[in-house]
């Protein structure tokens, strides 16, 4: 013989002046479910909400610990979706599911969405660290590199170089592409010792892109005979070249506005 459940009385008050209303109530027992389904469903939500509390910077370890003891699926259920941050009418939702099965699937879903938020938070912090990190790592040491310098008399040396530079670059009125990579060894150059082997490369390069004429420009000035002479006087021999050359010259002279085939 099965005892039926014992009930309760309580008595609401709406106001100080109407009689109370009397409820009657009696606790739900949970439906029995089969234990090959029972305990997966437990094990898996305990294990989602130990991975949960691991992230949360709100939820102590022994919370999970407490979970991990409980018996029941329906159990393990309530005590997660007691501890999860999720709106009320979920948890309304929960407490009218009285299906332990259900009941669990539902915790374990809501469950899953906080762990992918927290996830996803705890990726883009570490990521953010990262990078704060390589930031403060570079910046400790340039310092240390300009501390050295001083030690060593080198410090002065370096910077009024660069200043001459950033002075010559700008000075070049070079076109927006030229001057980012003019800029970009700059900092490059800033970063390295002028003894190090790429610091004479990247000023190399500077210097090429410095002393090309970006803003200068001239008329052609043809003149066969002074060509030859230039011709003559720098290359020796090579006479079907320079042949070439000076008749190239000549029919530009002819037909200046004529469209021209690469020489």
């Amino acid at each position: 013989m099965v005892r039926p459940a014992p009930s309760f009385t309580w008595c609401f008050h709406s106001t100080s002046q109407s009689p109370p209303t009397p409820v009657r109530a009696a606790p739900l027992t949970d439906p029995g479910i089969a234990p090959s389904d029972a305990a997966p469903l437990g094990k898996n939500l305990a294990v989602q909400f130990e991975r949960y509390v691991n992230l949360s910077p709100n939820l102590a370890s022994e919370i999970s610990e407490m979970v991990n003891r409980l018996d029941s699926p329906g159990r393990i259920a309530d005590a997660v979706a007691f501890h999860l941050p999720i709106d009320l009418k979920d948890k309304q939702a929960i407490l009218e599911l009285t299906a332990v099965d259900a009941r669990a699937h539902r915790v374990t879903e809501l469950l899953v969405r906080e762990l992918q938020a927290l996830e996803l938070g705890s990726k883009i912090n570490t990521e953010v660290m990262d990078k704060m990190s390589k930031q403060q790592r570079e910046y400790f040491l340039r310092e240390q590199m300009k501390a050295i310098q001083k030690e060593l008399g080198e410090d002065d040396e370096p910077s009024e170089e660069q200043a001459e530079l950033r002075k010559k670059v700008k000075k070049a009125k070079m076109p927006r592409e030229a001057r980012k990579a003019a800029e970009r060894e700059l900092k490059r150059l800033a970063r390295m010792h002028p003894s190090a082997s790429e610091y004479m490369v990247a000023r190399t390069y500077l210097d090429w892109l410095i002393s090309l004429p970006w803003s200068k420009a001239t008329s052609d000035v043809i003149a066969i005979p002074k060509a030859k002479q230039l011709l003559d006087a720098d290359h020796q021999r090579l006479d079907k070249v320079k042949d070439r050359i000076l008749d190239f010259l000549a029919v530009t002279n002819l037909h200046p506005s004529m469209k021209r085939p690469c020489l």
